[in-house]
């Protein structure tokens, strides 16, 4: 049984729908990563530019503490798969923070927040979160539980 002209024709074209709409959902998943799941991990170190200051890297399981980070995402809407480096502030002299987000889905995501404001500032997503682990900075300095 041959098809007719007109259906072949709808036939390759849904065909070729299909093909673009495969090659958009592969290349989207692997230049923007989907972070829509649960973060299970978070490794994070923090840099400013005085003496001795603790650079160390710190790994964070702890379901409250990622509870309270994801909070913070969502209150100020943060989509982590493509944040916006200019939310950061932009002087010398800051507070540099490096978080790694690793996700159920075994994904990950970096973050770099860069705060002139000092640890203790609020108000939006880069203070709050510089804040947050700046908290946990100081607590995990203390106890010694670098990576």
């Amino acid at each position: 049984m041959r098809l007719s002209r007109p259906v072949r024709l709808l036939l390759w074209f849904i065909a070729v729908v299909a093909l673009v709409i495969i090659v958009l959902i592969v290349s989207r998943s692997l230049i923007r990563p989907d972070v829509s799941n649960p973060i299970e991990r978070i490794e994070y170190s923090q840099y400013q530019p005085v003496p001795n200051y603790d650079t160390n890297t710190y790994t964070v399981t702890n379901g409250q503490r990622i509870a309270r980070f994801d909070a913070l995402v969502k209150k100020y809407s943060v989509d982590l798969a493509d944040f916006n480096s200019a939310q950061n502030d932009g002087c010398t002299g800051g507070l540099a923070t490096t978080l790694t987000l690793y996700t159920a889905g075994n994904s990950m995501q970096k973050l770099q927040l860069y705060s002139c404001r000092g640890p203790k500032a609020s108000g939006d997503f880069v203070a709050d979160a510089t804040r947050l682990v700046s908290d946990w900075h100081a607590v995990d300095e203390k106890s010694g539980v670098a990576k």
